[in-house]
């Protein structure tokens, strides 16, 4: 092009130059028709000038919207089977993740992409390892959204977290997973609807319709509030303050099956101890023995299978139709013997019989009982009275001994 328009300009030049005769003078009758056609020449060749310049013009018009098109496809920046990792102000990771497919936005500051998986950092260090079927990944914000079949797993301890949406907040150390929620591991399996995970604490927090299944002790909770403390090996249970919430529940399984259920305003269960402590309101229903405990607190020995409670006590036997209250009490299930102490009361709802102690054991399957200080008997039918200081004997057969020291009985006609 700037070829063409420098020989235009020598062409317009020369046609515009003046010519002379042969005989060096200019005549007179040539010299109008010279002025007319240098005037001609200039107007065409100043029109073919004109006319190039705008073709110039036009072809810079197209290169500045060839131009401004690439920008906006480098705006929208596609990456095929590429690596998206992510560096904290410390230059330490926060993720490493290989996708098959990465769409950036037009500020460069988001990226949508598909069938990834990678690792998750906290302080430089990996912590979970992921995989999903797509997400958002959030770069000025530093967080990650995953949506579709999530598998999310703790490096260190195995634990496995499944979910269909899950979000990443290194900063504040949060992995959140929700609907569908399944969390696996060798000695705990939670299902939920919603997760939140700590890496720091090796912490996991789950709410929503929660049961969780503990492998050793056999156990099976159910609640609305759940705090899994993972290196602890302690799982902390608490019921809604919703007026309808039936509390946590807790289930000791023989297999698949429930045999003794407890029930209470919070649970606390050590899976290293193998023990379950209950507070308040709780009711534990045993099957064998066949009795009704209830206390503001339970402390329940799964492995030496005993239970305590250090607060006042109400135990019932369900057949033998027995009540016994208490200020303490032990219940040792192996031996089906309990032991109350201060204040001790016995009620026997058959023969409206009643007996006072400060000390009383009670051996279940033989009705056989030993009550030691103050014990003060009474009886319906026949109607009297017995004190002294030890009772031996079998309260529902009406067949008790009162010893040692003085004994006095009184008949009431």
């Amino acid at each position: 092009m700037r070829l063409i328009l420098q020989r235009l300009q020598w062409l317009l030049t020369a046609l515009l130059t003046p010519k002379k005769l042969n005989s060096g003078q200019d005549q007179p009758l040539t010299q109008p028709l010279t002025r007319w056609l240098t005037q001609r020449n200039a107007v065409i060749l100043a029109a073919l000038v004109v006319g190039l310049s705008a073709c110039g013009g036009l072809k810079r018009k197209s290169q500045e919207s060839l131009n401004a098109t690439a920008q906006s496809l480098d705006s929208r920046l596609t990456v095929q089977d590429g690596i998206l990792s992510q560096i904290d102000a410390q230059g330490r990771p926060l993720w490493q993740i290989k996708v098959k497919q990465a769409v950036y936005s037009q500020d460069q500051k988001t990226a949508q992409v598909k069938g990834l998986a990678g690792q998750l950092f906290q302080d430089g260090k990996s912590v979970f390892q992921i995989q999903a079927a797509q997400g958002e990944i959030h770069l000025d914000s530093q967080k990650i959204f995953l949506k579709g079949s999530i598998v999310a797993t703790d490096r260190r301890d195995g634990t496995v977290l499944q979910g269909r949406e899950m979000e990443w907040q290194p900063q504040t150390d949060l992995l959140t997973l929700r609907q569908d929620l399944r969390i696996t591991h060798p000695q705990v399996q939670i299902s939920a609807r919603e997760a939140r995970a700590f890496s720091r604490t090796r912490q996991i927090e789950v709410q929503g319709q929660v049961v969780a299944v503990t492998r050793q002790p056999s156990l099976r909770l159910r609640t609305e509030q759940m705090v899994w403390q993972v290196a602890q090996q302690q799982i902390m249970a608490n019921s809604s303050q919703d007026a309808t919430s039936q509390g946590v529940q807790i289930e000791r399984l023989v297999g698949q099956v429930g045999v003794d259920r407890a029930v209470a305003g919070q649970a606390k269960v050590s899976l290293a101890a193998k023990t379950v402590t209950l507070r308040p309101n709780t009711r534990l229903s045993l099957l064998n023995p066949p009795l009704e405990v209830a206390s503001q607190q339970l402390i329940w020995y799964l492995d030496r299978q005993m239970i305590a409670s250090p607060q006042p006590i109400h135990v019932q036997h369900r057949s033998q139709k027995v009540t016994v209250t208490a200020k303490q009490g032990l219940l040792n299930l192996s031996q089906q013997r309990l032991q109350l102490t201060g204040s001790v009361q016995t009620t026997g709802q058959r023969n409206r019989s009643s007996l006072k102690a400060d000390q009383l054991t009670w051996l279940v399957p033989t009705q056989v009982i030993q009550a030691e200080g103050n014990v003060v008997y009474q009886q319906n039918q026949p109607k009297f009275e017995l004190r002294g200081p030890k009772a031996f004997g079998k309260f529902q057969e009406q067949a008790v001994l009162i010893s040692g020291g003085r004994v006095v009985t009184e008949i009431i006609p």
